[in-house]
């Protein structure tokens, strides 16, 4: 993700602010997901969900389902060779568990940042291939997809991240202090995140 790229206000637009190079490694850093291999959608892949692997069990049955437990993550289909039909089951599960998720992470992280003036932002979710969470003009934080498959410690970080956004508009000094003070093991969960094992969805 490029969020050295940044435009008038917590979004992200190339060239606008110049950086030092210790503040860009520290946005390369941030800003890195991992292209994984494309699936297969067949039973023994593997897939994460809140930092727990699953492997994947891919079963014929009359009623379309996702069952998640003790290790395997069970899809039911009318035809488990039909792989486009597992695919679009998986990515709405991962789309569902990450509207819940991710809206509960964002209101108990705004609850560490609220003395700052901060208000509730809305939230976004997409597939995004370059950056982990971005904010809009209007204050909107949005966040990977991706994400729904690492531990909730690191959805806190990047939502964090986002949220000291809307107090400092930039990556500059001011930004990594408010950061800091905020998350004081910032760089700790971000080496966490960048060396995370994230799958296709």
């Amino acid at each position: 993700m490029e969020l050295h790229s940044l435009p008038p206000c917590p979004g992200l637009t190339a060239g606008i602010y110049t950086f030092t190079s210790p503040q860009l490694r520290e946005l390369a850093r941030y800003d890195n997901p991992v292209n994984p291999l494309p699936r297969q959608y067949v039973s023994g892949e593997s897939y994460r969900y809140l930092g727990r692997q699953y492997r994947l069990k891919v079963i014929a049955d009359t009623v379309e389902r996702i069952v998640l437990s003790r290790g395997w993550l069970t899809i039911s289909v009318a035809d488990p060779a039909n792989r486009r039909a597992v695919q679009r089951l998986i990515h709405g599960w991962y789309r569902a568990k990450s509207e819940h998720v991710f809206n509960e992470r964002l209101i108990a992280c705004h609850a560490r940042v609220e003395t700052l003036g901060i208000t509730l932002p809305a939230l976004g979710i997409r597939t995004m291939k370059r950056r982990w969470g971005s904010c809009s003009k209007t204050g909107k934080v949005t966040l990977n997809l991706k994400l729904i498959q690492a531990p909730r410690a690191l959805i806190d970080y990047v939502i964090l991240h986002e949220l000291c956004h809307l107090v400092e508009l930039n990556h500059r000094p001011r930004f990594w202090a408010l950061l800091t003070r905020v998350i004081p093991d910032w760089e700790r969960l971000r080496d966490e995140l960048n060396h995370y094992e994230f799958g296709e969805i």
